[in-house]
Parts: C-alpha cells; structure tokens; sequence
C-alpha cells in the first residue's frame, strides 16, 4: 500500500475538501459498517432492514467532521 492509498491519506484529502476519497473510504469500510450496524440494530426489530442507511449516515458524518477539520 502506497501513501496515496492509505486511510490517513484519504481523510486528509478529505479535511482539505476533497471529496474524491470518499469512495475509498466507502469501497474500503461500507460493508464493515452495515455488518457492525446490523448486529446492533437486531435489538430493535422494527429498525432490521435499516443497516445501509446507517452505515452510510455514519461515513457522511466522518466525511463532515473531516471536512470541519474533526
């Protein structure tokens, strides 16, 4: 793995506004967060089905924070 392809980079381009990265970023961990938000939305069975929205809403919060320099 390259610098260019790092995790660190990514959110740095992205703190700089760059939102190219974020695909990466999707690429690399969306489905790790839909996996993480499916097990703990089974708790609430009304919310199952509801994993992709999660997962996508907590990637455009770090996108925002990163971009607020967070």
């Amino acid at each position: 793995m390259t610098l260019e392809d790092s995790v660190s980079s990514w959110v740095q381009q992205v703190k700089s506004g760059n939102r190219e990265p974020v695909r990466q970023l999707l690429d690399r961990y969306l489905r790790s967060l839909m996996t993480l938000a499916a097990a703990r939305l089974r708790i609430q069975p009304a919310l199952a089905g509801y994993e992709e929205d999660v997962a996508l809403s907590a990637m455009k919060s770090l996108c925002l924070g990163a971009e607020r320099g967070q």
